[in-house]
């Protein structure tokens, strides 16, 4: 199956925002702004700091402030799944192997869409990560970001489940949906505090660099990790997989310096996990 474009993208965002916050945003969401905190703000802008009950005109611009300081405050994110490996392609548990990818592989990163005006791109430690953006980005600058690297399946790596079928700690490993850690390897627990810690201190080296959009091509796993902990939609592990070369874009937010992805979009192929293939934009 064709993956799906990658959507356009677009410029940076500008660091000045509007006056009028666009009508999806005609509420307050999560912790943008406490009452006091607006009410603070609209009574410095329009000098009634010792009225308990504000003019409509007063309420309507401290919701501006918050809603702005929101928005300045929020990086765009487009994760992206690298293109098949051998080891995909064979249904080997790859993880930690550093395999480069399959001619299937390089086909899928051409048809997911190259973007020769991209200057720069984030990516993992692995091979083919950096083959797929090179493909993908081909005059983009890579920048690797430390720790977001697949999962290490120890001496599970480079093995089919049939190959392990009568394989005792494969077994007990199944059986326990996956989640204990692999014979020198890692358990599903430490993957997600590793990949939510690198993904955590990526957000905020964006933010504090003032970096308005970014790009990072990972792994499925990391993707799923990352997601499963930090989205504000709750899913399932298994469901934030995607097909090579699908990805999602979201919004990365700060409440109260910790780090939530909101405004979640997915696009590329289905995997048998779940999601169904389209383009860039539906609801993930």
């Amino acid at each position: 199956m064709r993956a799906s474009s990658l959507p356009p993208l677009q410029p940076h965002r500008a660091h000045n925002l509007p006056r009028t916050p666009p009508a999806s945003m005609a509420k307050p969401r999560g912790n943008t702004a406490s009452h006091s905190d607006m009410h603070d703000a609209c009574s410095t802008l329009m000098g009634y700091r010792r009225h308990r009950t504000l003019p409509a005109c007063a309420r309507a611009n401290a919701y501006r402030m918050a809603t702005e300081r929101e928005m300045e405050d929020t990086v765009e994110l487009v994760l992206i799944r690298h293109g098949e490996t051998p080891g995909n392609a064979e249904r080997r548990y790859v993880g930690a192997l550093d395999q480069p990818l399959s001619e299937r592989g390089r086909r899928q990163a051409r048809e997911a869409g190259v973007h020769p005006d991209e200057e720069l791109v984030y990516v993992s430690s692995m091979t083919r990560s950096q083959q797929t953006a090179a493909i993908m980005f081909p005059n983009a600058r890579q920048v690797v970001v430390p720790g977001v690297q697949e999962m290490d399946f120890g001496t599970f790596a480079g093995r089919t489940a049939d190959e392990m079928a009568d394989d005792d700690a494969y077994r007990a490993w199944v059986a326990g949906n996956c989640e204990g850690t692999c014979p020198n390897g890692e358990s599903r627990a430490e993957f997600i505090e590793r990949i939510c810690a690198a993904m955590t201190a990526f957000c905020h080296a964006l933010r504090e660099q003032d970096e308005r959009r970014a790009i990072l091509v990972a792994h499925g796993g990391t993707m799923m990790a990352s997601l499963y902990r930090m989205a504000d939609t709750r899913r399932d592990y298994y469901d934030w997989l995607t097909g090579n070369c699908g990805g999602y874009r979201m919004d990365v937010a700060f409440p109260n310096g910790s780090v939530e992805f909101r405004n979640i979009e997915s696009w590329g192929p289905a995997t048998q996990h779940g999601r169904a293939a389209g383009p860039f934009g539906g609801n993930a």
